[in-house]
């Protein structure tokens, strides 16, 4: 059996040389060989700063995540993978459930802090049927990965960990070499200038009076006819809402500089939940306004978001287009049913939500949605034990899909005549015992960098957005909701 021998401790940095670190990696070893399973070594590390733009451009891996909350001062980045699950399955959420709660068995840590600060990201896409191909090739109807190399950013502070993974008959020497290396470059990204924004090596950058076409996949006119025929559906009795999305293409002469994208949204957007996911050149990128749930021991929050006016040019423009909304029957209703969706969803598993009686506002750069937090607690009764199986009772809420909500994705399917893929799909990441937060990947784009080959290839981001449809929707009013929403990516992402 290889055993991790103590007179490599000279080799080591300090910090490491802990009888935990020394028992976990000596465990995993006799594991793997025992079984002839992987396994996966994980400790943490305190940074002094931490630049999360930077570390993210730096990264070379294919795998790459990104989670900004810059209102609440909130960083996580990752790279590389030491573990994950994946599913093409018609029930990928719950599948993802089980396949992590298996591989946590194959993970040991130094530290129980080291297994609290572990993070398993990722997401899924929006609809469960969903097929990786096309654009979305490098996407599966759901992918969760425990990163490599993990950067968590916070008022606690700046901490790393570090997952390795081992291989039956891994040498104890190539392994820890490889710890090293990795530590290595953790501690030279840590002591990166924390400026706030990126001092990034990444090599991909829009040039200068960069050309850019724009087209949409459909006509205005046929988009119109869509909603037109969405509310014909709804008078006929077939459901009561749908959301109804289009896309645009944007082409570049070059590769989308991401770091710097996901900059401008993190400065444009601070109280969204900036993310990105990325497979090799294919990156999804979101400014999500929309808060799906998160669980923290028994207490879980979720969001309910509907219902939308655009920001006015003057504080009392702004004031009228809010005042107008709440008082809007129409966006009132289309409000209510998401959160009447969202109640019945978990109310097995928590009982009464605690929540506002009337709707807040979320405001944001050039568009305004009425919004009401609810708050609950997980019954003594209840068979949830973590963030994925609160995921999989809410997803797809009536904010994405309609209501009711096999009736409205059956209707998407026969005429929306867009491929979702992960846009609208809920993107997060989770801890080992369960606890996590998830987003909606709204205000989405995807990304398609050109391949090295074929350097002159145009790089392609297609952006969506989607406008809820209810009885009383107007088609041009449901048009100009969903080019606000464009906007908010597509600005930023061609610097107009």
């Amino acid at each position: 059996m290889n055993q991790l021998s103590r007179d490599s401790d000279a080799a080591r940095p300090p910090a490491y040389d802990s009888d935990g670190f020394r028992d976990a990696w000596a465990k995993a070893l006799a594991e793997a060989e025992a079984s002839g399973d992987a396994q996966v070594v994980a400790a943490r590390i305190e940074l002094e700063a931490l630049d999360p733009l930077a570390a993210f451009g730096a990264f070379t891996d294919p795998d790459r995540f990104f989670w900004a909350q810059p209102g609440r001062g909130r960083w996580l980045v990752a790279q590389g993978v030491a573990a994950s699950v994946e599913s093409a399955a018609s029930e990928p959420i719950r599948e993802a459930d089980g396949a992590i709660r298996l591989e946590m068995a194959r993970v040991h840590c130094a530290d129980p802090e080291t297994r609290a600060a572990l993070r398993w990201v990722g997401g899924f896409s929006f609809d469960a049927n969903h097929r990786a191909q096309g654009d979305w090739a490098r996407f599966p109807s759901g992918r969760l990965i425990l990163p490599r190399c993990l950067l968590l950013r916070n008022s606690d502070g700046v901490l790393a960990v570090l997952a390795h993974r081992i291989e039956a008959g891994t040498s104890a020497e190539s392994a820890l070499a490889a710890w090293q290396t990795a530590v290595a470059e953790m501690l030279l990204l840590g002591s990166a200038p924390d400026a706030g924004g990126p001092s990034s090596g990444e090599s991909d950058s829009n040039e200068v009076a960069a050309e850019y076409t724009v087209a949409a996949d459909r006509s205005h006119s046929l988009y119109r006819r869509q909603v037109a025929d969405a509310v014909d559906a709804i008078g006929s009795g077939a459901f009561e809402k749908v959301v109804l999305a289009r896309s645009l293409e944007v082409r570049h002469r070059g590769r989308y500089a991401v770091s710097k994208f996901l900059e401008r949204l993190c400065a444009q957007y601070p109280a969204c939940t900036v993310l990105a996911v990325a497979r090799g050149g294919h990156v999804l990128v979101s400014a999500s306004p929309e808060f799906l749930v998160s669980l923290e021991g028994d207490t879980l929050h979720t969001q309910a978001v509907a219902g939308s006016a655009p920001r006015g040019s003057s504080p009392e423009q702004d004031a009228l287009f809010a005042s107008t909304l709440h008082e809007s029957k129409k966006e009132q209703a289309e409000h209510a049913a998401v959160v009447r969706a969202v109640r019945s969803a978990l109310g097995p598993s928590c009982g009464e939500l605690e929540g506002p009686e009337s709707p807040g506002l979320l405001q944001l750069e050039g568009i305004q949605h009425l919004s009401t937090p609810l708050t609950g607690r997980l019954r003594d009764d209840s068979d949830v034990r973590g963030v994925l199986e609160l995921v999989d009772l809410l997803h797809p809420t009536p904010a994405v899909c309609g209501l009711p909500r096999e009736a409205a994705r059956a209707w998407l399917e026969a005429h929306e005549q867009l491929e979702r893929g992960w846009y609208a799909g809920p993107v997060g990441w989770l801890t080992a015992d369960g606890a996590g937060e998830f987003w909606l990947a709204l205000r989405a784009g995807l990304i398609l960098q050109p391949d090295d080959g074929n350097p002159g290839e145009p790089a392609l981001a297609r952006l969506f957005a989607g406008a809820g449809i209810v009885e009383a929707s107007q088609p041009e009013s449901e048009l100009v909701e969903t080019r606000l929403k464009l906007r908010a990516l597509l600005a930023p992402l061609t610097e107009i």
